[in-house]
């Protein structure tokens, strides 16, 4: 982008950029996924896939005998290998910022895809589930 370039223009390559990252995944892998989601006792997330933090919490989550779900750009990294479910979103992250072709910064692309992610998951679930997003909410646990 040059520094001349609108916001305006640039608001659509990064939204074309982030549809891009979330129209990988496959249109019937949302059951798929809600079932692995409801089934999971942790849910992780780990961009770069190489986060001391997260594996941590997967490493305690198995010792207690729990599955583990973990939401990753990079799946072959250690904290998704040690995973019962990956979900991979493809995007840039900080791990592969200086090649990527990414128009938004560092983990930027991963962050927002995430987001827009879980905010959709949230939807199934409540709907899979019957629950309302208080009952739902009612059960969310951030580590961070």
């Amino acid at each position: 982008m040059t520094e001349t370039a609108s916001i305006g223009a640039m608001s659509k390559q990064a939204l074309a950029e982030l549809d891009g990252v979330l129209s990988c995944i496959a249109p019937d892998a949302a059951g798929v996924m809600s079932d692995e989601i409801v089934r999971a006792r942790t849910i992780v997330s780990a961009g770069p896939g190489e986060l001391k933090s997260a594996q941590t919490i997967v490493d305690l989550a198995r010792q207690a005998g729990a599955r583990v779900l973990v939401v990753t750009a990079q799946p072959a990294g250690t904290v998704p290998g040690k995973a019962d479910t990956i979900i991979h979103l493809p995007a840039q992250t900080m791990a592969d910022d200086r090649s990527g072709s990414s128009l938004l910064p560092m983990g930027t692309a991963f962050e927002i895809s995430m987001l827009i992610f879980f905010d959709l998951v949230t939807l199934l679930l409540s709907a899979k589930t019957g629950q309302t997003m208080e009952q739902l909410r009612a059960r969310h646990f951030n580590l961070e």
